[in-house]
């Protein structure tokens, strides 16, 4: 990190509580997602399964599908009321949640979706397959629009950035491709990591994309400045799997598979709190992917143990 743009911690936090421990996989959890409301949120595992949380805890954990396979990525579609599954055998499961069931079953490849997101400004929705590719599928008919070849290894990790223009693509190459989503045409690719990239962000308010990856380094581009680095901070011991902003844009968390999950500021980049095993009950393996929720500013973690975790973060005066 440049010296001079280190700066001091503009919006400190009071204390970070461990609300819950929640138990519901048998085996470990690899994603998470908001559901139709802010205390509602779905996880999918390696015991095949998608369960329905209740962060109120008025409903009980519920299992909803059982795909058959591993279970890498969800990803819930609001005006439709669709939650879309990736499993590790290539399947992409349409759930309709208003009928509670599987209304359409898509496959490109044997090869697994390690990640789904949408575009309401398209009407379209980005899977990442494990065959080095990502597709463009119609959410109004499921019609295939577009598959890129990016690189040979698996492609883990996509984000959109505000406006839904531009979409961040995480290669196990080490590169970030930058897609142009009207055209759905590769127009940038970063030179990022050492390794394999495992997340990547754009940040809500800034021309900033930032990126995770097997080398545990934090990069931070700047995108008017064709994504030049900015910083390269060392934030984890192990690779970096998940990067989430709070809802008030303030501060940064990072899950790893050093088994920990770190809270930055999100204009100094400086760390603010390290939720481990020996302080603060954390994980006790790899942390695989956070949620940050509107409701009572939760930030949520899953990981290798099986668990999920819900940290209430409050920030201070």
């Amino acid at each position: 990190m440049k010296k001079e743009e280190n700066k001091n911690v503009s919006h400190p936090v009071r204390t970070v509580n461990k609300i819950a421990h929640m138990a519901g996989h048998n085996a470990a959890v690899y994603c998470i997602e908001k559901g139709n409301s802010e205390n509602r949120i779905f996880t999918g595992s390696s015991d095949q399964a998608v369960i329905e949380w209740d962060l109120k805890g008025e409903q009980p954990p519920k299992v909803i599908a059982n795909v058959g396979a591993i279970v890498y990525s969800l990803c819930f579609i609001t005006e439709n009321n669709y939650l879309i599954i990736g499993d590790a055998k290539g399947g992409i499961h349409i759930l309709d949640m208003k009928a509670k069931k599987e209304t359409k079953l898509l496959f490109l490849s044997l090869q697994p979706i390690f990640d789904i997101k949408y575009s309401k400004e398209n009407k379209t929705f980005i899977t990442a397959s494990g065959d080095g590719s990502i597709s463009f599928w119609s959410i109004t008919d499921f019609s295939l629009k577009e598959t890129l070849v990016l690189c040979k290894e698996k492609v883990r990790a996509l984000d959109l950035n505000t406006d839904e223009s531009k979409l961040a693509v995480g290669c196990g190459d080490g590169s970030v491709r930058i897609i142009d989503m009207k055209t759905m045409a590769e127009e940038t690719c970063i030179e990022a990591h050492q390794k394999s990239v495992f997340s990547v962000k754009f940040h809500p308010t800034k021309q900033l994309l930032l990126s995770g990856g097997m080398d545990a380094q934090l990069m931070v581009w700047e995108i008017a400045n064709e994504y030049k680095l900015r910083y390269k901070i060392p934030v984890h011991n192990l690779s970096i799997y998940s990067i989430v902003f709070s809802p008030n844009n303030r501060f940064i968390a990072t899950g790893s598979r050093d088994k920990t999950v770190k809270i930055w500021d999100a204009d100094s980049y400086k760390p603010v709190k390290r939720l481990d095993k020996d302080k603060m009950e954390g994980h006790q393996h790899s942390v695989n992917k956070l949620l940050w929720t509107k409701h009572n500013n939760y930030l949520l973690s899953t990981g290798d143990d099986k668990a999920l975790m819900v940290w209430e973060v409050v920030e201070a005066e």
